[in-house]
């Protein structure tokens, strides 16, 4: 499916921002359900696979408001797993628990180091947000690198 998805940008006749958020998502998912199926395992997470999710939410968040949704999914992920803990189920050992806590404190943390700062969280839910702004040039770049149209 993520190969598929930059055919998205011929869909449209100029470039839309929104394609990230399309590409980024199912990635998030997968590093995150990736980290979480090797700790239920019992098999440590490589480092790679560990520094990859906060590497993709900073780009995520320079590229598109949408990076809220990943903000979303780690702390569901980790909401999930301290309620498995508090109800003693299928519940991630302690050590996995906290490197599960360091992970998305270590993404979100790295969501936050763009343009907008703290505000962009706020800005994005606002009309004429400001996050936008800082956003444009990077974008125009990306555009121009891929020789796409941008509106």
């Amino acid at each position: 499916i993520i190969g598929v998805l930059p055919l998205l940008f011929f869909r449209f006749d100029d470039f839309r921002p929104q394609i990230f958020t399309f590409i980024f998502v199912p990635l998030v998912l997968y590093v995150i359900e990736r980290f979480m199926t090797n700790e239920r395992a019992g098999e440590k997470t490589s480092r790679g696979l560990f520094f990859l999710a906060p590497m993709l939410m900073l780009l995520w968040a320079n590229l598109h408001g949408g990076f809220i949704l990943g903000v979303g999914i780690f702390v569901l992920y980790w909401m999930s797993a301290w309620v498995a803990r508090k109800r003693k189920l299928d519940a991630l050992t302690d050590e996995s628990y906290r490197r599960l806590v360091k992970l998305s404190l270590l993404s979100v943390g790295a969501a936050l180091l763009n343009p907008a700062g703290f505000n962009a969280i706020w800005s994005i839910f606002t009309p004429n947000n400001i996050y936008d702004t800082p956003c444009v040039i990077l974008r125009m770049i990306i555009a121009k690198v891929l020789k796409i149209g941008f509106v």
